[in-house]
């Protein structure tokens, strides 16, 4: 029979005689070596004793049993012939991962290959499985391909919530590659910079964990939100610039060649927007004729440097454009005693218009009209009182007409 125990426990293997009479109980181990006689031990090993909870058990124990112990006891009766039953002792190791043999956290240059190792032992022996915590904000952007040396696997979109023992927290985790002790990843992007997990199992808890932190490095990537702004002169306006880098190194704006730095003039304030981005922001206070131009992002580190020019550019001349855009509203001053607009009864009731559009070209006379005579328009008299516009030559007749009808009804 088969017995099955985890090392550092107590192993009981039984053995039960009913009318042993005169006969002798003797234990012997793997080697076939005599450890109990009846019931005493005749072993150095102080672990070993032969405990009997009843009459007829003869059973060996085995305190802080270790893998070592594990094999095939019989338990004897000196009979003729010997009377033998055979016991096999298993012995279970929970997975452990061993440190100096397995990977650390590691530096890894965008475009490389980069090995992961956990070296793991136990007994059975343990399957390592592979997980990414995938901190990128919307999960990873960009696949990144894993295998073992002799395979490769595309990405897994197959995802899990895993209890970690070792932070006594919930993480999320997504698994990646094959199983196995290496893991592979081929052609490293910046996507792929994350803490990585490796997970040994063998059924036997507890299950052990590592966390190795992949960290890619990468050149700046400089990007502009725009590359071309307006703005009006003595007012003030931000430029931002949004940079992405591993490590970062410096990072600043440019004008002419020159570094501008904090002043009363320019405030520039850098922003941590996670996942290794930044936004690198300038205030120009004050705008006047020489600090329009063009203004440049820099940003560096010890694997290169990368640059964006964008274009600030004077908006006055456009913001009075379109205050006074062209074929504006013209005023004209008129003689309230000689040239008022609308009379009736010969008497003036409202103010000269003054708003009338200028580049409307004047309709050409129409001498078929009884009522237009030198420019101006004179109606028919409605009710008892006269009702006359004066025509500049701004708006077509047909609004005229109408408006003229509107005017004359109201006022009667």
């Amino acid at each position: 029979m088969n017995v099955t125990y985890v090392a550092g426990t107590t192993a009981i293997l039984p053995c039960s005689v009913e009318h042993l009479g005169g006969y002798s109980i003797v234990w012997a181990n793997p080697k076939a070596i005599t450890v109990t006689l009846q019931d005493r031990r005749i072993t150095d090993d102080s672990r070993i004793s032969v405990e009997r909870p009843t009459t007829t058990s003869w059973n060996l124990h085995i305190r802080e049993v270790e893998p070592s112990d594990g094999g095939i006891y019989s338990c004897h009766i000196n009979t003729s012939p010997v009377k033998v039953k055979r016991i096999n002792l298993i012995v279970q190791v929970p997975p452990k991962i061993i440190d100096h043999l397995s990977s650390v956290d590691t530096n890894v240059r965008e475009g490389e290959t980069v090995s992961l190792v956990c070296n793991v032992t136990g007994i059975p022996q343990p399957t390592v499985t592979w997980y990414r915590q995938k901190r990128h904000e919307g999960g990873v952007k960009e696949p990144c391909w894993y295998g073992t040396k002799s395979a490769v696997t595309a990405p897994s979109t197959h995802t899990r919530v895993q209890y970690l023992r070792s932070s006594s927290t919930y993480s999320q985790l997504t698994e990646v590659g094959p199983p196995g002790e290496v893991l592979i990843i081929h052609n490293v992007t910046r996507y792929c910079d994350d803490i990585y997990t490796c997970e040994a199992s063998n059924g036997v808890p507890p299950n052990s964990y590592r966390k190795i932190a992949v960290k890619v490095l990468f050149l700046p990537d400089v990007r502009l939100p725009i590359k071309r702004m307006g703005q009006i002169r003595g007012k003030e306006t931000i430029l931002d610039c949004m940079i992405t880098a591993v490590p970062l190194g410096g990072m600043s704006w440019e004008r002419n060649g020159i570094t501008l730095k904090k002043s009363w003039k320019y405030r520039i304030e850098p922003y941590d927007e996670s996942g290794n981005s930044y936004t690198l922001s300038i205030r120009i206070i004050d705008l006047n004729k020489d600090d329009f131009g063009e203004y440049t992002c820099v940003a560096s580190n010890i694997l290169g440097e990368d640059q964006e020019t964008m274009i600030l550019y004077d908006a006055t001349a456009e913001k009075e454009q379109i205050s006074s855009p062209r074929g504006g509203y013209v005023k004209h001053n008129h003689d309230k005693k000689k040239n008022s607009t609308i009379r009736k009864n010969g008497k003036s009731n409202y103010p000269p218009r003054t708003d009338i559009r200028s580049d409307i070209p004047t309709p050409p006379d129409d001498t078929r009209s009884p009522h237009r005579l030198g420019g101006t328009l004179f109606p028919p008299n409605i009710g008892s009182g006269e009702c006359r516009l004066e025509w500049n030559g701004r708006l077509s007749l047909s609004l005229v007409s109408l408006f003229i009808a509107l005017l004359c009804f109201y006022m009667e």
